[in-house]
């Protein structure tokens, strides 16, 4: 898989200068559980390989029944299963397919966008995998449905507020921009913008709270513009003046919500300074501050606020990176890492509780401590991704783990991941959901 690292130059006013490495500003204690703070997370005894899971789940067997679930356990047709479900309810219009019996205790007995759930019928499992949201790449080919023949060019997936959006290219009648919309686990597509105007839309999707903000890159390096989609409302975002260099957005770097629920951007210049902005009620963004820190791979906390990895913009580039957080886009602070080692993510809840990934390892920050949790890094690139219900995956080359309660959970190791690992790291864990719909692109 590509990996990308995207840096920016953030330059955000501490609330002390005392934040030299060593120095008193700095904050980068480390506990342990006998001195009474919090405790790693291990990886769960009881699990030693995943489950890999039939392929024919989810593919068509004849069934009918006038309950809105009922299995068969006798099916001919499911070779592999033995079970055929009829799904009254069926989120893809399929109303009888291939299932298998669950354990509805364990978060882990059926596939992704499968739940465990009863059925009415007597001769099958209680208890079945039944399908509660639509595959991506269903998705993805109902939205093309929608807009045929008008030259679609998908360019972003995006997903919050228990919605998913989708931002396209058109090309005829004349070219355009579209946004559709659904419920997560619905299929009724809705088209919520649909405008003429010119510019490439970026594959990089960025949400605070229920909003998704697609960004739109004009032919040359002015002009760029910012649309925001929350429920079937979009509105055309105002950003800075172009006729001011130091001012005008060449590009929003990332968007985030504060603790007291506005939202806030970093903005680089055509003038190349880098700068926080405000949200008004009304979509238009204002400059706040200038900034005065290199922040690299700077995302948003899930709950609220900015992570990065970070040094001052005077320091040399040979310098210990650190870790900034900020809750409110004005006051930033600065975290030594646990280690010298190499820093490669940072992904959390908020400024008081995230995951820290070093080359050597990863580490949690909460309760002011650096802890160091229990799964290993195995290889060079490992990934962390949260999904949209909360959980969190790790993934390496040859493992995938999921955040169980107080442990981390093998899903799928040492084995071919064509199946699990691949279904999971489509819908949690790949650069982008861009991912999902890869193969419309050109």
């Amino acid at each position: 898989m590509k990996r990308i690292v995207w840096a920016v130059i953030l330059l955000i006013g501490c609330g002390s200068d005392n934040d030299s490495p060593g120095g008193s500003g700095s904050d980068g204690g480390t506990s342990s559980p006998d001195a009474g703070g919090p405790v790693s997370h291990p990886i769960c005894p009881e699990t030693s390989s995943g489950t890999v899971f039939p392929d024919e789940i989810g593919k068509f067997c004849p069934m009918g029944s006038n309950l809105s679930l009922c299995a068969s356990g006798s099916s001919s047709s499911c070779k592999t299963t033995g079970i055929c479900l009829w799904d009254g309810s069926s989120v893809t219009g399929t109303h009888a397919y291939c299932t298998i019996g669950c354990d509805p205790t364990r978060k882990d007995s059926c596939p992704p966008r499968f739940a465990c759930k009863a059925q009415g019928c007597s001769s099958a499992p209680p208890d079945v995998c039944v399908r509660v949201e639509a595959e991506p790449e269903d998705d993805c080919e109902q939205a093309d449905a929608m807009l045929a023949g008008r030259g679609l060019r998908l360019r972003a997936v995006g997903r919050a507020g228990g919605r998913i959006y989708v931002a396209a290219n058109v090309s005829t009648p004349e070219p355009g921009i579209v946004v559709l919309t659904r419920q997560v686990g619905g299929t009724g597509w809705k088209l919520i913008h649909d405008d003429t105007e010119s510019g490439t839309i970026d594959w990089r999707r960025m949400t605070a709270g229920d909003a998704v903000y697609f960004q739109i890159f004009p032919g040359g390096y002015q002009g760029q513009r910012l649309i925001r989609a929350v429920g079937t409302k979009v509105t055309k975002e105002t950003l800075p003046s172009a006729d001011d260099p130091n001012h005008s957005v060449r590009q929003i770097e990332v968007v985030f919500e504060t603790a007291d629920g506005a939202e806030r951007a970093v903005g680089r210049s055509l003038a190349g300074e880098y700068f926080m902005l405000a949200r008004g009620s009304q979509g238009a963004w204002s400059v706040t501050q200038a900034l005065d820190y290199t922040l690299f791979g700077s995302e948003r906390f899930t709950d609220h606020g900015l992570a990065a990895t970070c040094r001052r913009s005077n320091e040399p580039s040979d310098a210990q990176p650190r870790i900034c957080v900020s809750s409110d886009g004005v006051a930033m602070k600065v975290i030594d890492p646990p280690s010298g080692s190499e820093l490669r993510q940072v992904l959390g809840q908020s400024p008081d509780d995230f995951y820290l990934l070093l080359k050597d390892g990863l580490h949690r920050r909460v309760q002011g401590q650096w802890i160091t949790e229990g799964v290993p890094v195995e290889d060079d690139y490992p990934t962390l991704a949260q999904a949209a219900d909360g959980s969190l995956y790790f993934r390496t080359d040859k493992k995938l783990y999921r955040l169980d309660g107080g442990c981390w959970r093998l899903l799928a190791g040492d084995r071919s991941l064509d199946g699990l690992v691949a279904e999971k790291e489509r819908q949690f864990v790949s650069l982008s959901d861009y991912e999902i719909c890869k193969a419309l692109l050109d």
